[in-house]
């Protein structure tokens, strides 16, 4: 703990701050509203501290004068924890009293509950695992799989006697209660599982509040999808018990011409003949005046 001396250069602002989303507003101000904040009192680091760029540690904002970190951010798992080293209360400072304490609770809070999940590709085939505390659900889980409306009931299990989780997996050849192979098929998987609080009953596929629904999704694995050219050897070789003829793609209209080109002149042929004939059998059965002999 440590206590911020008193100075009489009012201009500088007893938290400076970093170029952090949480201070996004008050960035570019020349005349800030955070310089009415002072600092009293602070929970002072140890002399050798220094954040820890590996583990995700990193500084938000200072103290004036010794630069001692005042707010404090760090990775915790999927999401983020930020520690501010002074009171919440206007004991060891006033911020509390200033307006721009409500402008940094809302960034801290849309700061701290955005998602920072990264994207987990999860091919068909891979099992779909879930772990989840036993103080607050039942171990009896129900699995909805891609198009099936039939629920596949499973039991969650403690990883050691003393564990307070309980995981289960779908696929997992090791759990005789799963079927084979039902992670075989590309699409969305849930995991429904029951809160405590609610009375055990017959399971119904309703979001009211007494299940947790987990969703995975499962997608083909790219290189199925590989467009490589082959060669007209390698295609060959991998077709070889059919018998196959094998042509270039530029001589494929050279071919089709080819044996199409008698029929087409045969063709021609006929449909003049028939322009012929039409001509003929309309002059026959036309009218024709005779024509008067000049006197």
């Amino acid at each position: 703990m440590a206590d911020l001396p008193r100075q009489s250069d009012e201009q500088v602002p007893d938290l400076e701050i970093t170029n952090h989303p949480l201070f996004e507003v008050f960035q570019g101000e020349k005349n800030t509203l955070l310089r009415a904040v002072m600092i009293r009192r602070y929970v002072r680091t140890a002399p050798d501290w220094e954040p820890d760029a590996e583990k995700g540690t990193s500084v938000l904002a200072r103290v004036r004068g010794s630069r001692k970190p005042l707010i404090i951010e760090r990775q915790f798992g999927e999401g983020v924890v930020v520690a501010f080293l002074t009171t919440l209360a206007p004991d060891w400072n006033n911020w509390a009293t200033e307006p721009t304490f409500v402008v940094i609770q809302l960034e801290l809070q849309k700061y701290l509950t955005a998602s920072r999940r990264g994207t987990v590709f999860r091919p068909v085939g891979s099992p779909v695992s879930l772990q989840f505390d036993a103080a607050e659900f039942e171990s009896g889980v129900t699995f909805f799989l891609p198009d099936d409306d039939l629920g596949k009931p499973a039991d969650a299990l403690r990883s050691a006697a003393d564990s307070p989780f309980l995981s289960v997996t779908l696929g997992d050849r090791s759990q005789q209660q799963l079927i084979e192979g039902a992670v075989d098929r590309a699409g969305i998987y849930e995991v429904w599982s029951q809160h405590l609080m609610h009375e055990k009953a017959e399971f119904q596929r309703v979001t009211d509040g007494m299940y947790e629904v987990t969703r995975f999704t499962l997608n083909v694995d790219s290189t199925e999808g590989n467009t490589e050219l082959l060669t007209s050897e390698e295609l060959s070789e991998k077709l070889d018990t059919l018998p196959i003829r094998y042509h270039e793609a530029g001589s494929i209209g050279g071919i089709s011409s080819e044996k199409s080109g008698n029929w087409a002149v045969l063709l021609l042929a006929l449909l003049i003949v028939l322009l012929l004939a039409e001509q003929l059998l309309a002059y026959s059965t036309s009218y024709h005046p005779t024509k008067r002999a000049v006197a």
